[in-house]
């Protein structure tokens, strides 16, 4: 028998292996902005004549700058997006750009400061696909001009005919793998079809990897490079993440860490028992917290009622930040901690004591001030009744590298 190929799919219609996309997808990320700012899952960083405002009749943050030089706003996702190799992913964000003017610069991506995509719009005309690296020791970039991208252009020339409105709102679509060495396709959603308009390849091409990780956040960029004629906003609209084939979040090293000596407790007061956090050089790795233990005994030994909680970056007095011991974790414990205040419940409860899956309840660690800083995680028992008590606790997670 005869099978004949259809030679007339589109490159939308296929994936960075070629393989036609009739399997489901996943979404592993998404926000709407119909209620707030989202500062639980956004971090973001101004700079003099820079803001960003909650606009509730259009769901979305509206970023702003006035016409001073060097005014700017960033916006990037907390947490970066998790990745695994040998499923393309693909990212889809819905954006009203700026008037263009000259001396305004706007970027939306899936990048940091060292690495990563990005579609940007320079001035009052200038189309470029960015890619960043640091691959290097330093960062660099690739800029590709419209006129030399190797889809549909969308100036009229192209296959669609479609001519892209800047005015307008758009939906702009990555697709993307690493491996070190996968495709990224710029792409805009519209009248219902993903129409590619550039394709960076690197297997073959390049001696290096195209990026340092493919563990990036969302990243939104409006700033000026001068003094600019009139003031601008560009609207931060819905994001999504989806990648091919079922999503796992639990792929990954397990690791834990546990109370090494059992800590007195406090009659009503929650001390913090254990706390993790990812280390410094490894801001870019994904934690998520998947299961839980907690107890109180008496000095007899016998288990006794206490109450819990799981809060999210506490202050902690007196810390002594260890990195963990087990082989390749980019984790950091903590048991010294006299003290916490302050912080996020993400969890509590009361119980003789507790063994539980936490793996839809305890989210992927993030980082704060726009990736710099890596957020905690500290489990916190109370005494409830009267007498020397003593409580302990352990934490398993998976780490993504």
């Amino acid at each position: 028998m005869t099978y004949l190929i259809n030679n007339t799919l589109t490159n939308a219609q296929v994936n960075s292996h070629n393989r036609l996309r009739i399997t489901d997808y996943q979404s592993i990320w998404f926000n709407t902005f119909q209620f707030s700012k989202e500062t639980d899952n956004w971090d973001e960083a101004t700079v003099t004549g820079g803001s960003a405002t909650w606009n509730g009749a259009n769901s979305g943050v509206d970023m702003a700058t006035t016409t001073a030089s060097g005014a700017s706003i960033i916006r990037q996702t907390i947490r970066v997006i998790p990745y695994i190799p040998g499923r393309p992913a693909q990212l889809n964000q819905q954006i009203k750009l700026a008037t263009p003017i000259a001396n305004l610069t706007q970027r939306v991506g899936l990048f940091d400061e060292n690495n990563g995509f990005f579609f940007e719009l320079v001035g009052a005309s200038t189309l470029n696909f960015v890619i960043r690296t640091s691959t290097s020791g330093s960062m660099q970039e690739t800029r590709i001009a419209r006129s030399s991208w190797n889809g549909d252009k969308l100036d009229g020339t192209g296959a669609s005919g479609i001519t892209l409105d800047l005015t307008k709102q758009q939906l702009i679509s990555f697709d993307y793998e690493w491996y070190g060495v996968g495709a990224v396709t710029l792409g805009f959603i519209i009248n219902g079809s993903i129409i590619n308009c550039h394709t960076y390849y690197t297997a073959n091409i390049q001696t290096t990897v195209w990026c340092s990780t493919p563990f990036l956040p969302i990243r939104l960029e409006l700033f000026n490079t001068g003094t600019t004629a009139s003031s601008s906003t560009m609207r931060q609209g819905s994001n999504s993440v989806t990648c091919d084939g079922p999503f796992s979040p639990n792929l990954g090293a397990n690791n834990s860490f546990a109370t090494p000596t059992p800590i007195t407790l406090s009659l009503g007061t929650y001390l913090p028992i254990i706390s993790v956090r990812l280390q410094s050089t490894a801001l870019n790795g994904v934690l998520r917290p998947t299961y839980l233990t907690t107890g109180a005994t008496t000095a007899a030994g016998a288990v006794v009622v206490c109450a819990y909680r799981i809060i999210k970056n506490g202050t902690l007095t007196g810390p002594s930040w260890t990195n963990s011991v087990n082989t390749g974790s980019f984790a950091q414990t903590d048991s010294a901690s006299t003290a916490i205040s302050g912080g996020t419940i993400i969890k509590q409860a009361i119980a003789p004591g507790t063994a539980e899956d936490i793996s839809n309840i305890a989210f992927q660690l993030g980082r704060q001030s726009l990736g710099t800083v890596s957020e905690t995680y500290t489990v916190a028992i109370a005494q409830l009744s009267t007498g020397t008590q003593y409580g302990q606790a352990s934490m398993q997670w998976i780490e993504s590298r």
